[in-house]
């Protein structure tokens, strides 16, 4: 099992960061088709209709936010997102729709996707959890009020399957969907626009099997094009959310080597830096070494209790814990309950029971 997460500089929704205005504008542009004037969809917003027009134009996560509630509140209709999502094309996602058409396979513009998924500045937090072969796209948190979590919930899963549509020559069906009951609605609507019917659970995800994402989108010729897309997905993150901070930069480090082997001195040398120069450059950011590593391991660790059925001692073995009494002590340090008590409190990702799937 993998998890794939979106890279970040800064954890959560940023109110102050600057995101593409596209997907408010389709939004806007939906709500005004079901009779809500613009004005009304912008109110309190400080966006003006000219300002969703221009080519490349953003605005800040909090104008973005206002604008989503807005909307939500003068139109409390189930299928919104849903139709919203259904307008979206790979050109609406700029530099990474073009790195994603790049890609060898469905599975792989998937992870692009969720890898690049800040550039987007969509409302929730994701994961992409890869699993024989199988992709669960989880939504993990929700950055909205209550009255557009629905929304945005609809134009998540919804966005997903336009993009996974696209790459194929009949209509993309999903292996499950799990809603909770605040997103669930009229199963119904959700089956005819994602092609199945949704299971009741406690979170929300959204699962393709190997038959979808095995398909070929493209083919090694394009390896280059989508190296340079890459690129720019990268240099579009760090200006939309604030240039890369080197405390950041060796969060990632850390995210893409071995957990056992991590010292400051191996990720120093992985990053071609002194041990002394990573130390006084995470200094001046008011960060330590400890602290980041912490915070990695802290996110591996609850992921992997929250989506895999991996035993404590396992995931305590993967994240470089030399015993498994070591492993829980420090993971009640980092959150306050021990790993068995945190799996019990966020409830292990179930895969559905028979009785489940033929409801």
């Amino acid at each position: 099992m993998q998890v794939i997460r979106p890279l970040e500089q800064r954890p959560g929704y940023s109110l102050s960061a600057l995101y593409p205005s596209v997907f408010a504008r389709l939004l806007v542009e939906r709500a005004l088709q079901n009779g809500v004037p613009t004005s009304a969809c912008l109110e309190g917003s400080g966006v003006s209709a000219n300002d969703l027009c221009g080519f490349g134009s953003v605005m800040s996560g909090r104008q973005q936010r206002r604008i989503y509630e807005n909307v939500a509140a003068a139109i409390d209709r189930q299928g919104l997102g849903l139709d919203h999502a259904a307008s979206m094309r790979l050109d609406h996602f700029s530099i990474l729709g073009h790195a994603m058409r790049c890609c060898e396979t469905v599975r792989d513009a998937l992870v692009l996707f969720v890898k690049y998924f800040k550039t987007l500045g969509a409302l929730v937090d994701v994961s992409l959890v890869l699993d024989g072969g199988d992709a669960r796209l989880v939504i993990n948190d929700v950055y909205t009020d209550r009255h557009a979590r629905r929304l945005v919930v609809e134009e998540t899963f919804g966005g997903v399957h336009a993009i996974v549509d696209s790459f194929l020559d009949r209509p993309a069906t999903a292996k499950e969907l799990r809603l909770d009951l605040e997103s669930l609605g009229d199963s119904d609507v959700w089956r005819d626009r994602i092609g199945a019917t949704p299971v009741t659970d406690t979170i929300c995800s959204l699962t393709f099997s190997s038959d979808v994402l095995d398909i070929e989108i493209g083919d090694e010729s394009l390896h280059l094009l989508r190296a340079a897309a890459e690129e720019g997905c990268a240099l579009l993150l760090a200006s939309l959310e604030g240039h890369a901070s080197f405390g950041w930069r060796v969060r990632q480090t850390m995210l893409e080597s071995s957990f056992r082997e991590q010292t400051m001195e191996s990720i120093a040398s992985e990053m071609s830096v002194s041990t002394r120069t990573l130390r006084r450059r995470l200094s001046a950011e008011q960060l330590s070494f400890s602290e980041i590593r912490v915070d990695v391991l802290t996110h591996a660790a609850t992921d992997m209790l929250r989506y895999s059925s991996a035993t404590v001692d396992d995931i305590a073995r993967g994240l470089g814990f030399w015993d498994t009494s070591s492993f829980r002590k420090a993971f009640k340090s980092w959150l306050g309950m021990t790993p068995t008590e945190y799996r019990a409190t966020v409830g292990e990702v179930s895969r559905g029971t028979d009785e489940e799937r033929t409801r």
